[in-house]
C-alpha cells in the first residue's frame, strides 16, 4: 500500500504508507460495527466541522462533516495515508464537538 499523498520518487513510485496502529483500530471499528457502506476516499480534507456520532453502533466515534445532502450528513474520518473513510449518517445522529 503507497502514499498517495506523498512525493513521487524519480521512478514516479508512491513512498510505502504508514498508517499508525489506533488509525487501523478505528478503520476496523467502523467497518465491523456500520450499518452503511464504508467508502475509501483518496481526497485531502478541509478544515469541517468536528463532530461526533450519538447513536447507533458507531456511537462516540468522532470526525469531520464533508457536506450536508437534506437531513444526512456526509462525515469523514481521516486515516492519514490511506486518505480518508467516509460515511452517510442522519444528522439526528450527530453532535457538534
Amino acid at each position: 500500500m503507497v502514499d498517495c499523498c506523498g512525493r513521487v520518487d524519480e521512478f514516479n513510485r508512491h513512498p510505502l504508507a504508514i498508517i499508525p496502529n489506533d488509525q487501523i483500530e478505528t478503520l476496523k471499528f467502523m467497518v465491523g460495527n456500520s450499518d452503511v457502506d464504508i467508502n475509501i476516499e483518496s481526497i485531502r480534507l478541509k478544515n469541517g466541522d468536528a463532530v461526533r456520532i450519538t447513536s447507533g453502533h458507531l456511537c462516540e466515534l468522532e470526525g469531520f462533516v464533508h457536506s450536508y445532502k437534506s437531513d444526512q450528513a456526509h462525515v469523514f474520518v481521516k486515516l492519514n495515508n490511506l486518505g480518508c473513510a467516509s460515511m452517510m449518517v442522519s444528522r439526528q445522529d450527530i453532535e457538534l464537538m
